[in-house]
């Protein structure tokens, strides 16, 4: 996970929200490494995760994973997330699969958006 925490932050001096990344089939986590680096600018405390079998994560070189076998790398990033501040998760292609369907199995969980 690439944490971005100790980076800039707000023009006010606080964290605004935290937002966790989840990349696609076959894609990093520093696939999204502009992305994060422009919310971590503007104030975001931004986690980015490789899903299993794919970047730095551990597992087996493929896609014969399911989006089941990759929940507990998500729950990683929300584990790791501020609990004083909104929490948003952004997911590209297999990640909102990952995503869509960790939520549907946690629905407790407090979760301020989801952009897919």
């Amino acid at each position: 996970m690439i944490d971005t925490r100790r980076g800039p932050e707000s023009e006010h001096g606080d964290i605004i929200a935290t937002m966790g990344v989840i990349h696609g089939m076959f894609q990093k986590s520093n696939s999204h490494f502009e992305q994060a680096l422009h919310h971590a600018l503007n104030g975001f405390e931004v986690l980015l995760v490789d899903l299993k079998g794919f970047g730095y994560a551990s597992g087996i070189r493929s896609a014969h994973w399911s989006p089941i076998d990759m929940h507990e790398w998500l729950a990683v990033v929300l584990l790791q997330a501020r609990t004083d501040k909104p929490l948003f998760l952004c997911a590209h292609s297999m990640g909102c699969l990952v995503t869509a369907t960790f939520l549907l199995k946690n629905p407790n969980l407090k979760i301020s958006g989801i952009i897919y």
